[in-house]
């Protein structure tokens, strides 16, 4: 009996092993079929535009390593592309806790910043930012984001130093335009506190560094009027059209309070011809028909012309005004009031800026987009809806 024990016990063994090899493969199987039916169900949601649930599930199915590194990478990106910072830091966070090497962790870093950055956790960011600024790969990415930090906290003086310290590595057009906004907001600050020698410092250091910052252009124009200095603010204001044609909009009601009227109707106009030089701006043209010695079927003329030209609700509307007053009954004026009603309506209702970045449309005109917060960018509409 014994013996027949020996004889069973190797059977025994090939069968638990057998049995054991055959229980994993199952286990695999069902893992594999349960992985298939996830990454199924993903790619449903994707089709059904439900993106939430199909990258939960795709997070779900990808496992933190370092074979996996690009496309969870490329997961959390999209996350923090979405808005999901917190999930983007839960995936950086796992990135960091599995085995991958130093030059994949400082890159996962980087990432990380971006998404405290994008949260307003600042604190957090700053630390790691301060870190891979010493490094020459990653130094540029770091300056930016400390750079957008400064921003977001209005520390104007620190982001300025900043730019002098690395502007060797930034793009000469990146620093020029950042510095002089900066200048900008320190003149800003200045002007509120009633320090006008300070705020005309700064201003004249924004247009010594960039020439064609027409912020600084308007801001130092509308503060030497609020001194009475009207010819050096027409000097400032003058510069605009030649920099920026489609800034006229902007300038025109400065220019306008830089004179006394109807005193100076004559110098006033000769302004805005010189401006027409440059620019074809409906509200340039609605200016010049308004002051200039024309009788009302040459305005209507002029009007029409520039509508011909360039097709404009602006135009159309002020060309109904003039044709309302020209109407010899009372039923044409009082249809003609109906249109230019309408038209007017429209127009209210329209955006009047949009950034040539993003496409951000605003009835206020921001130097720093709110969107993609890039400077400078918004400017007033153009064509048959703008000016």
């Amino acid at each position: 009996m014994l013996e027949l024990l020996f004889l069973l016990l190797p059977i025994a063994v090939m069968y638990g092993w057998y049995m054991g090899v055959r229980q994993t493969k199952i286990s695999r199987d069902e893992s594999k079929a349960s992985q298939t039916r996830q990454f199924v169900s993903g790619i449903k949601f994707l089709l059904e535009e439900k993106k939430e649930q199909a990258s939960d599930i795709f997070v779900d199915l990808l496992h933190i390593n370092s074979d996996n590194f690009d496309a969870n990478l490329a997961l959390a990106e999209v996350y923090r592309v979405r808005g999901d910072a917190d999930k983007a830091i839960r995936i950086h966070k796992q990135i960091l806790e599995s085995d991958v090497s130093v030059t994949q962790r400082k890159l996962v870093y980087k990432e990380l910043a971006k998404d405290y950055v994008q949260i307003s956790l600042y604190e957090q960011a700053i630390p790691i930012l301060d870190e891979l600024i010493e490094d020459s790969t990653y130094q540029v990415s770091a300056v930016k984001l400390l750079l957008n930090i400064h921003q977001a906290l209005c520390d104007w003086d620190l982001g300025i130093k900043l730019i002098d310290q690395y502007h060797g590595i930034l793009s000469e057009k990146y620093t020029v335009g950042l510095k002089s906004q900066f200048f900008c907001e320190k003149a800003q600050e200045f002007i509120l506190t009633q320090k006008n020698d300070a705020a005309m410092e700064f201003l004249e250091k924004a247009i010594s560094l960039n020439p064609k910052c027409v912020r600084a252009y308007i801001i130092i124009s509308q503060l030497l009027k609020n001194l009475h200095r009207n010819s050096s603010a027409v000097e400032y204001l003058m510069k605009i059209p030649q920099i920026a044609p489609s800034m006229t909009m902007e300038m025109l009601p400065i220019l306008r309070s830089c004179y006394e009227l109807p005193r100076e109707k004559s110098v006033y106009l000769e302004q805005l011809k010189k401006i027409h030089e440059y620019s074809s701006s409906a509200s340039l043209i609605i200016e010049l028909a308004n002051f200039d010695e024309l009788d009302n079927e040459e305005t209507q003329e002029f009007i029409l012309m520039h509508l011909k030209r360039n097709p404009s609700l602006k135009l159309f509307s002020e060309l109904l005004k003039y044709q309302q007053i020209n109407a010899h009954d009372a039923v044409s004026k009082e249809n003609i009031g109906m249109i230019q009603s309408l038209v007017n309506a429209q127009l209210a209702k329209n955006p009047i800026y949009q950034c040539r970045n993003c496409g951000f449309q605003s009835k206020i005109l921001f130097w720093h987009c709110p969107n993609c917060s890039k400077w400078s960018t918004i400017e007033p509409i153009h064509g048959f809806e703008g000016d």
